[in-house]
Parts: C-alpha cells; sequence; structure tokens
C-alpha cells in the first residue's frame, strides 16, 4: 500500500517546465550542460520530500522515487521563510544536509536540485514565525499578516544570503515557488498595505495618501483611476 501511495506521489508531484525554454542543468558529474534534447521537449522534475534531520530517509525515498515514477530530475522542497530569532539557522541546516545528500547520491543517476518553496511565508495567515523585527505584510483589510513584506531591507538580505548558502552546495538547479500572493492572497485580499509600501506607493504617485485613505480608494475607486490602477 505504501508502495503504491510512494509511486503516484512521485508521479503527481512531478512538474513540466515551460514549453520554449532552453533549460540546462549543471552539476559535477557533467562536465558538460546536460543535454535535455528538443527544447518543445517536455522536461519532468520529481518535487521530493527533503528531511534535513532524517538524511537516511531523505536518501532511501530519493532512490525510491526515481525508480517508481523514472523521473531522475529532483526538485528538494525546502520551505525557506525566516524563522525564529537566529533565521539563519533554517538556512544552514538545510544547506549542509543538502551537501550531504548531494555526496550520497554522487554515484546514481539522479539529479538533486533545489525548489524554495516559500520565501514570504506563502498564503500563512497563523502565529509569528520570524522574531525578528522586520515588516510584515498588512492586508486590504488592515489585518497584519505573519508574512514577510518584500520591501524589508532585511528580508531582502536574508533571501540573498538564503539562496547563497544554498547555492554553494552546487544544485543542479533552483526552482522558484511564486509564492508572493501580492494581488490577491485567496481570503487575505490584496496587499500590501504597510508603511514601507504606503511610502513608496505616494513616493511614485506624489500623493500623500494614510493606509486609511489608500484602502478606501483602493476599494471603491473607478477601475481607471490612476491610483487604482
Amino acid at each position: 500500500m505504501n508502495h503504491a501511495i510512494n509511486k503516484m506521489l512521485a508521479i503527481a508531484g512531478a512538474v513540466a517546465l515551460a514549453v520554449g525554454c532552453e533549460c540546462i542543468f549543471k552539476c559535477d558529474k557533467y562536465e558538460k550542460p546536460i543535454d535535455v534534447g528538443n527544447r518543445l521537449s517536455m522536461n519532468f522534475i520529481s518535487i521530493a520530500p527533503f528531511f534535513p534531520n532524517d538524511m537516511e530517509y531523505t536518501i532511501r525515498e530519493s532512490r525510491h522515487m526515481a525508480e517508481a515514477s523514472g523521473i531522475k530530475k529532483n526538485a528538494y522542497s525546502m520551505t525557506m521563510q525566516p524563522d525564529g530569532t537566529d533565521v539563519y539557522a533554517k538556512p544552514k541546516l538545510c544547506a549542509e544536509a543538502f551537501g550531504k545528500l548531494r555526496e550520497a547520491l554522487k554515484d546514481d543517476d539522479i539529479i538533486p536540485g533545489i525548489l524554495i518553496q516559500s520565501t514570504v511565508g506563502h498564503g500563512w495567515a497563523g502565529a509569528v514565525t520570524c522574531e525578528r523585527d522586520w515588516a510584515e505584510i498588512i492586508n486590504i483589510k488592515g489585518i497584519t499578516l505573519h508574512r514577510m513584506c518584500m520591501l524589508d531591507p532585511n528580508f531582502r538580505e536574508y533571501t540573498r544570503t538564503m539562496i547563497k548558502m544554498l547555492a554553494e552546495k552546487k544544485p543542479a538547479f533552483f526552482l522558484i515557488d511564486d509564492d508572493l500572493r501580492a494581488i490577491n492572497n485567496s481570503d487575505n485580499g490584496p496587499e500590501c498595505f504597510c508603511p514601507l509600501h504606503l511610502a513608496e506607493f505616494n513616493k511614485r504617485s506624489g500623493r500623500q495618501y494614510t493606509q486609511e485613505q489608500l484602502i478606501a480608494k483602493i476599494k471603491t475607486g473607478a477601475w481607471n483611476d490612476p491610483d487604482v490602477v
């Protein structure tokens, strides 16, 4: 039963990259870029589970999924929004674990890459995860969400450093999940109306809106109002 479920998940988790793109993967096992064939071909990548505290299981499942699905390019899913007070602890843990994974699979025909599954926090609307005093998103309802504001310079520096830490372990490729959802974040509505975004909007538009005024404008303004568009 578990074998059947794992096989189903492995196949269902495969994704096809956009048609028409030139997809090049590099890793130390290959001196040249891997030939993925005609650029109109579908290039399948399996979204693979990643357990940095249990690499034996991760390695075992990697081999099992590759055998079950026939898909040898694995994107190991990592939830990388900043957590806790030491925001770099998780990237360090994941980078070190990925390095071990890559070394363990060097003689396999599995090509290990990384899926950065979350940066700002996806659609998370629960409790605080990042305990740093960084800007958080405020939605059109005026509610502060515990997701990172994309304009916060601390968050931007974290993102640069986090990706650099992972890149140093030489994944064959990166996939970045689009978890920004700033236009329509499910039930939370459009965002962000935090002080950083408000200041940037007023700077670009030459207006002096307050948060309440801008939210009201977005809610009630005409479709062709320049401030709404």
